[in-house]
């Protein structure tokens, strides 16, 4: 996932989506300059990384399906 500011949204990733950080300080994902990849560990739960970082409205969107 590249970290730099999205040319469509404009915004930088670590301030839309501070769970980011605690994705490092977990060791669930290193920082290789602009790209941000789990480690094994992350890997075996990107299933609760992912919804983690769905917003509120597509949560209650998935809810209701």
């Amino acid at each position: 996932m590249p970290l730099g500011q999205s040319p469509t949204f404009c915004t930088e990733a670590f301030f839309d989506f501070p769970e980011l950080s605690e994705l490092l300080e977990l060791g669930l994902a290193q920082r290789d300059y602009q790209i941000l990849r789990l480690t094994e560990i992350g890997i075996e739960r990107s299933d609760t990384i992912g919804s983690w970082l769905f917003s509120e409205q597509v949560s209650q969107l998935m809810e209701t399906y």
